[in-house]
């Protein structure tokens, strides 16, 4: 995601950072939703600071690689315990097969006053929403102050599965904008129903399909505008690993830049279809300095 000559604002993650296991190749790398998006936007300009816990023992290729792209982490960064790790096998078709899911620290992630402090100071930031994380966004909500003004929050709905309609609400009213990878075809009656519930909220909903096309729903008007993107589909010579979070942050970094939805869409459709030609989730030379 190359940048165009113009500033980019200081942006900040909260979520995973966890290690990617290869099982078939007995490889471990640096990985996570939150660590994905980072590089993304540093790629494009941005100032990021992370806001994650790795194990201070499983320490050493999260360090290597946050130093090398130049991404900023908290004094909260290091955590004694176990390691946040997921198994990682390719099939055949190109399409990442993943269990094996080990919480470690990140399942004792609990922003301490500073990056509460960060996470309510206007920055823009993006939840990666992990239950925990999920957790911890309603936490901080709670104790703002009501006349608070609304912080520039959105989220991606990577633990969606474990959502009710009525968490999903929820979490949306906190959010400026919320982006929704879902399995399933577009015409679910679960996707209308996601659709309906941010536009009640006046927010606004992005819900990928992969290669079926995006829907995005804009509420922040008078009138809701929904409008259907096709995906020019490419043959995967990589993986898919990698697309949605690549679609998030070039979708994001020009969302939180000017507003203009149709314009993120197609920011993000392009990296995201960009990343089907990388065998991991961010393209080979990323991990140069964490092996």
């Amino acid at each position: 995601m190359a940048g165009d000559g113009q500033a980019r604002p200081a942006l900040r993650l909260v979520g995973p950072a966890s290690i990617d296991r290869y099982i078939d190749e007995a490889i471990e790398l640096p990985g996570g939703g939150a660590l994905n998006m980072a590089y993304h936007w540093r790629s494009a300009g941005h100032p990021v600071t992370l806001l994650s816990r790795v194990a201070l023992d499983h320490a050493t290729p999260f360090d290597r690689f946050v130093t090398e792209h130049g991404i900023a982490v908290t004094d909260g960064w290091h955590a004694a315990g176990h390691p946040c790790s997921i198994d990682i096998r390719i099939t055949d078709d190109r399409q990442p097969a993943m269990d094996g899911f080990v919480e470690g620290v990140l399942g004792e992630f609990r922003p301490d006053p500073a990056e509460v402090d960060a996470i309510v100071d206007g920055t823009p930031t993006h939840f990666v929403l992990v239950d925990v994380v999920d957790a911890a966004l309603h936490a901080i909500a709670a104790d703002r102050p009501a006349d608070a003004s609304r912080a520039r929050w959105t989220g991606d709905f990577l633990s969606f599965r474990h959502m009710t309609g009525e968490r999903f609400s929820a979490t949306m009213a906190h959010l400026e904008l919320g982006i929704v990878g879902w399995p399933g075809d577009p015409d679910d009656d679960a996707v209308a129903d996601l659709a309906a519930r941010a536009a009640d909220l006046g927010r606004t909903l992005v819900v990928t399909f992969g290669s079926k096309g995006i829907l995005a729903v804009d509420a922040r008007g008078t009138d809701r505008v929904d409008r259907w993107f096709d995906v020019d589909a490419r043959q995967v010579t990589g993986t898919t690993i990698g697309c949605g979070d690549a679609f998030a942050a070039a979708a994001l970094s020009t969302w939180f830049r000017t507003g203009d939805l149709t314009a993120a869409v197609d920011a993000g459709r392009r990296l995201g279809a960009d990343a089907t030609e990388w065998v991991r989730p961010l393209p080979d030379a990323a991990y140069a300095a964490s092996r």
